[in-house]
């Protein structure tokens, strides 16, 4: 019944558009531009990758070689992009290179090997990803080993524990406490990992079915229905702070399910785009390269002083432009921090 563990070109796809969504969303950040792609995009841009780890989630031999394999594809570049980030970061400042730069306040290499338990200072925004998805995993291996001694089915179990931990995450996001390491983000983003498993473990959704014939359908009502309430309720939501007003909170988890499946029933309708596919298979080099790439391009078009629209859309089409580049030399030269070789032998 379940989708098998190799790799499947829709999936490739689907994290495609979603490392699509980051990038854009970041550059347009970066620009202090409105972009309808973010603003509708906000509920389920991270519920998505989320919820693609959860339909491949395995216990492989036990939880130390579980640890070891998850060390390798998650820790292993985390480590390494913030050491670059934390370096590099610290060697532009001290020579007066702006300190606008993404996620960086007056940084410094010391406090740097620390201060990832702080929001504010955390180089390289965005793999803070990495390190989440890795708690994640950590928590819903042990969801899924309570579950198996329990007398109760294991579906329930896995349900009751996934959506405690998403209340928990909401709860200290709404009393504005902070876990350090992102712990209380992974919290809140466990649900959508628990349900990527459980649809691909009880469900043929995700395999060639009779109902595939009403999944654009599906697709066009629910991002419609996604984007009509994000218009309506202003959500405001950021997942890495764990911080939402009382919108998002209500409606992270309905429209972040329904937003999740509607870009995966999406893919699994069109089954491949060759670029948008290619990028998905790669997208951990993306997420970890494209904030310092996206920057370097900000100061190589500002001479041109576009209008922020056009500056935004132009960095946005150099910056992935030079994957075409960057990831066959990465696959090359840096294999064990982009999750394409193990470091730790298994």
């Amino acid at each position: 019944m379940a989708v098998a563990h190799e790799r499947i070109a829709y999936i490739d796809l689907a994290k495609g558009f979603c490392i699509l969504l980051v990038v854009v969303y970041h550059i347009m950040g970066y620009y202090v531009v409105e972009s309808p792609v973010n603003t509708y995009g906000r509920m389920f841009r991270l519920p998505l990758y989320f919820f693609l780890s959860g339909v491949f989630f395995k216990t492989y031999g036990g939880f130390v070689d579980f640890l070891k394999r998850k060390t390798n594809k998650l820790l292993v570049p985390f480590a390494f992009w913030y050491l670059i980030g934390s370096v590099g970061m610290s060697m532009l400042l001290r020579y007066g290179f702006n300190r606008k730069l993404m996620g960086a306040k007056y940084f410094t290499l010391g406090p740097a090997l620390t201060d990832f338990v702080m929001r504010d200072t955390f180089p390289n925004v965005a793999i803070w990803f990495l390190l989440c998805l890795f708690e994640v995993n950590i928590l819903f291996y042990l969801i899924y080993k309570i579950s198996n001694d329990c007398t109760k089915e294991r579906t329930s179990v896995i349900v009751e524990l996934s959506l405690l931990s998403g209340i928990i995450g909401l709860v200290l996001g709404g009393m504005h406490v902070n876990i350090p390491c992102f712990v209380d983000s992974a919290l809140t983003a466990l649900p959508f990992f628990s349900f990527g498993y459980l649809l691909n473990q009880n469900t043929d959704i995700l395999r060639p079915n009779k109902y595939d014939r009403f999944n654009l359908i599906y697709v066009v009502s629910a991002l419609g229905a996604v984007c009509a309430a994000t218009y309506w309720f202003g959500p405001e939501l950021n997942l890495r702070a764990n911080e939402f007003n009382r919108s998002a909170a209500l409606m992270l988890y309905p429209a972040g399910i329904i937003g999740t499946m509607a870009m995966v029933l999406l893919a699994k309708a069109i089954g491949h785009l060759p670029v948008v596919s290619y990028f998905g298979r790669y997208s951990i080099m993306i997420l970890v390269t494209h904030i310092v790439l996206m920057q370097l391009w900000f100061y190589a078009i500002r001479p041109l002083h576009l209008p922020r629209m056009e500056a935004a859309l132009l960095n946005i089409f150099l910056t992935l432009s030079s994957y075409f580049a960057l990831i066959p030399l990465m696959r090359r030269l840096l294999p064990h921090v982009t999750a394409q070789k193990d470091l730790i032998k298994l």
